[in-house]
C-alpha cells in the first residue's frame, strides 16, 4: 500500500513538473561568475551572440544586473518541431485607449495578466516602458504564465568573450 501511495506521489510530481515547463529551448549558455549580458551582445562569435532584445524575449526571467553563476540563457528556441510551436505561443493584450495612468500601472496590468512585471517588460523590449504607457499598444504575455525555458533537450554553447573582454574581466574582477 505505501509503496502504491509512494508511485502515485511521485507521478504526481513528475506530471506537475511537465506541466510546468515552458517554451523548448535548443542551446543555451551556463552563466559563469562576472559574466554580463553586455559580453553576449557585443560576443565576437555569432554561435554565442545575442541581442539584447533576444535575451530579454527568449528570457523574460534574467535580470541582465543580477546574473548568477550556474543559470542558463537560451540562445536558440525550437520553433520548428509542433510541440515546439505549441509551447512558444504567446497572446496579445491591447492598452486601452482610456487607460487611467494613476491606477493603470505595470504592476496592475502584471497581476491582470498572471506575469511579473520583469517578464512584462523584458518580454516586450523595448516597446513597453512602464513609467507611461503607450495608448493601443499591443502586449505580448504567455496566457499559461510559463515564461521559463525547457532546457531539458538543449545543449550547451561553449564561449569565449575574445580577447577585449578576457582583459576587462582580468582587470574589473
Amino acid at each position: 500500500m505505501k509503496a502504491f501511495f509512494f508511485a502515485v506521489i511521485i507521478g504526481l510530481l513528475a506530471l506537475i513538473k511537465v506541466n510546468a515547463l515552458g517554451y523548448i529551448c535548443k542551446r543555451h549558455i551556463v552563466i559563469k561568475h562576472g559574466d554580463r549580458c553586455r559580453f553576449y551582445n557585443g560576443a565576437p562569435n555569432p554561435d554565442y551572440r545575442i541581442k539584447f532584445s533576444e535575451i530579454y524575449h527568449l528570457n523574460p526571467n534574467i535580470d541582465c544586473d543580477d546574473l548568477k553563476s550556474g543559470s542558463k540563457i537560451c540562445l536558440d528556441i525550437d520553433s520548428e518541431s509542433k510541440k515546439g510551436k505549441e509551447r512558444f505561443n504567446y497572446s496579445e493584450y491591447r492598452i486601452p485607449k482610456d487607460y487611467n495612468p494613476e491606477t493603470y500601472t505595470c504592476k496592475t496590468l502584471a497581476k491582470k495578466l498572471k506575469s511579473s512585471v520583469l517578464e512584462l517588460e523584458q518580454t516586450n523590449f523595448p516597446s513597453l516602458n512602464c513609467r507611461g504607457f503607450k495608448r493601443n499598444l499591443k502586449i505580448r504575455y504567455r496566457a499559461d504564465g510559463k515564461y521559463y525555458p525547457d532546457f531539458t533537450n538543449s545543449t550547451a554553447v561553449n564561449y569565449n568573450y575574445g580577447k577585449e573582454y578576457t582583459k576587462f574581466l582580468k582587470s574589473n574582477y
